[in-house]
């Protein structure tokens, strides 16, 4: 995975830590910022950690087994925690410590979320989730308590016509 400054200057490419050939398997989402960086490398079934400089830091299970994890997407919260996307066994949003351990997510989460496929944060610290293949934004407080259903494009199918 190939990693570029600011300014565009190539960087060293973040290689898979543990893979004899450093190689990811279909990573799909990426978390980057001044800490480090999250890879959700899917087919492994885990989330790989990073420091800024690149460096690897450790392979994160999403799931135990039996459940088999595709993680989609990843977003770091506060209080070292990490908020995944997995499209797996056991398909919707888990939260991990950055060192591995598994976490509960909110129930709130699990209530209002059915597909999710990608996660931001604003400065405020609120997460939104793109949820049902794309067709809507839920968003939550930083403690991941619901707050609101920021858009339903299912709800506004009927408002679109196409012009003749």
């Amino acid at each position: 995975m190939q990693r570029f400054s600011k300014n565009g200057d190539v960087l060293r490419p973040l290689a898979s830590g543990g893979d004899v050939e450093a190689t990811f398997a279909a990573p799909r989402g990426i978390h980057a910022d001044p800490e480090g960086v999250f890879v959700a490398d899917t087919l492994a079934g885990r989330v790989q950690r990073f420091r800024a400089d690149g460096t690897f830091v450790a392979h994160l299970p999403v799931r135990t087994a039996p459940a088999m994890a595709r993680p989609i997407a990843v977003l770091r919260l506060a209080a070292d925690r990490v908020l995944v996307a997995d499209r797996g066994d056991e398909a919707g949003l888990v939260v991990i410590s950055t060192s591995g351990a598994p976490s509960l997510a909110a129930a709130a989460m699990h209530e209002h979320v059915r597909e999710p496929v990608a996660l931001a944060a604003d400065e405020r610290g609120r997460v939104y989730v793109l949820d049902s293949g794309g067709e809507r934004v839920v968003r939550f407080h930083p403690d991941l308590s619901f707050d609101d259903e920021v858009v339903d494009l299912a709800e506004h199918l009927d408002d679109w016509s196409p012009r003749s």
